[in-house]
């Protein structure tokens, strides 16, 4: 009778599970949902955009210790994004991932220096007051986060070279979408950016690690303005399962079945994109290398995980591992840094019943070995440490229902501190991270 429970999982229609197994059905397991409606949809697209400047002119260094003013570069992007159409079409939930940073000239008196622009992570939301059904044109406001990179073209002159700049950004904007029958989301789009200046230095001449940093002359380098872009997507349901009648009813008999079978618990593996948001304060970047903070930039990186779900506590122990990698260089100096960490975490889900969208927080200890290398002209200083860190998560899963293989989440991990010396120095590498979708497969349910 187990086997044929077992089997039913596969072939539901094949066997029968014992009415007195199952009589009394894990209903509360299975999230309700409005038959037909569902709540929320896949997006899959690509989103060019183009920054327009609002300043007639910026400053930017040249050699003498001088600044020296330039039109305006207009800067544009190609990303690729996916996302979701949630709340029953009210809001669309998306990350947006860089492909091409599209540079330009800032012209001037003198030859021209290429600036570009792109973004480690831009997350953001749209919310639609009329629903964004098929067959319609709706409009929305929007905002979200974004992670900017700036470069600055080099010159002949290390001392007028800031590198760039990597900073968060607030996005306000409205726009129009519209979403076909048949599966297509086109979306044009204005925002203006809260926070598009930083400051640039100019005549800096790198000391040793070991000494402070020498002064010198800064101006602000605006490049605010506004955004176009023009997103176009395809939009399906990829869980259009869970809006059809019965589906709470079937689904309670195989979470059942999958209980009695032993398959309910059980491994599961992980893996997707993610990024590193904020970084601890150094004294590294505060007293030494100030000049160094803002080109200093960590591009997105692989995470992937390996744990064990138990039903009974609905809760998981896993291992998470990632690598981490950063740079960063302007007026003659040079900084690379690598992490490779693993830690061991308990997280534990807590289940509204809402949809399918389940929250949960956790927290462990890990492994990290870190590495950082810095050099100014010919002298060149590295250091190398492994350390025992904490490290605190929390995020979310979407659990259409517990009785599949595969589920999306989206981990939030935060590890307090991860300082190592340099030189009479410290550089932490501490600060959140920020995995914004990642599937999980158990594999014993395949």
């Amino acid at each position: 009778m187990a086997l044929l429970l077992c089997l039913g999982i596969v072939f539901p229609q094949a066997a029968r599970a014992d009415p007195s197994a199952v009589e009394d059905l894990p209903v509360a397991w299975i999230p309700e949902q409005r038959v037909g409606e569902p709540f929320a949809t896949l997006t899959l697209g690509l989103t060019p955009a183009l920054l327009l400047p609002a300043r007639s002119a910026i400053e930017l260094p040249t050699s003498g210790s001088a600044f020296e003013r330039r039109a305006p570069p207009r800067l544009g992007m190609v990303g690729a994004s996916i996302g979701a159409l949630h709340f029953h079409e009210h809001a669309e939930l998306y990350v947006t991932i860089p492909i091409v940073a599209l540079g330009a000239d800032a012209t001037g008196a003198g030859p021209g220096r290429a600036v570009s622009a792109a973004y480690n992570m831009d997350t953001g939301v749209r919310y639609y007051p009329w629903a964004l059904r098929r067959g319609t044109v709706r409009p929305f406001v929007s905002t979200g986060l974004m992670t900017r990179r700036i470069r600055v073209e080099d010159t002949p002159d290390p001392t007028a070279n800031p590198g760039g700049d990597t900073t968060h950004l607030l996005p306000l904007g409205t726009g129009v979408s519209w979403r076909s029958r048949f599966g297509l989301l086109v979306t044009l789009e204005g925002e203006y950016r809260l926070g598009e200046s930083f400051p640039v230095g100019t005549g800096v001449v790198p000391q040793p690690l070991s000494e402070g940093s020498p002064a010198y002359e800064t101006r602000r380098l605006d490049l605010s303005g506004f955004r176009v872009l023009l997103a176009v997507s395809a939009n399906f349901d990829a869980s259009s399962f869970a809006v059809e009648p019965g589906f709470r009813s079937e689904h309670a008999r195989r979470w059942a079945e999958m209980m009695r079978c032993g398959t309910a618990s059980g491994m599961t593996v992980g893996v997707g994109p993610s990024s590193r948001e904020t970084y601890n304060a150094s004294d590294y970047f505060g007293r030494r290398r100030p000049y160094l903070a803002g080109p200093y930039s960590e591009p997105a990186f692989p995470m992937a995980s390996l744990g064990y779900y138990t039903h009974r506590w609905d809760a998981e122990l896993r291992v998470a591992g990632r690598y981490i990698w950063g740079s960063a260089e302007a007026h003659g100096a040079s900084l690379q840094t690598g992490q490779l960490a693993g830690f061991l975490e308990v997280i534990k889900f807590i289940d509204p019943n809402y949809y399918g969208f389940v929250p949960f927080f956790g927290g462990g200890v890990g492994l990290g070995r870190y590495h950082l290398e810095d050099q100014d002209g010919q002298r060149r200083v590295t250091a190398s440490e492994s350390k025992v860190i904490p490290s605190v998560v929390l995020g979310w899963d979407i659990r259409i229902t517990p009785a599949t293989w595969w589920l999306l989440r989206t981990n939030i991990r935060w590890v307090p501190s991860a300082d190592i010396a340099i030189a009479n120095t410290r550089f932490d590498f501490g600060g959140f991270e920020y995995d914004f979708i990642q599937l999980v497969i158990f594999p014993g349910r395949l």
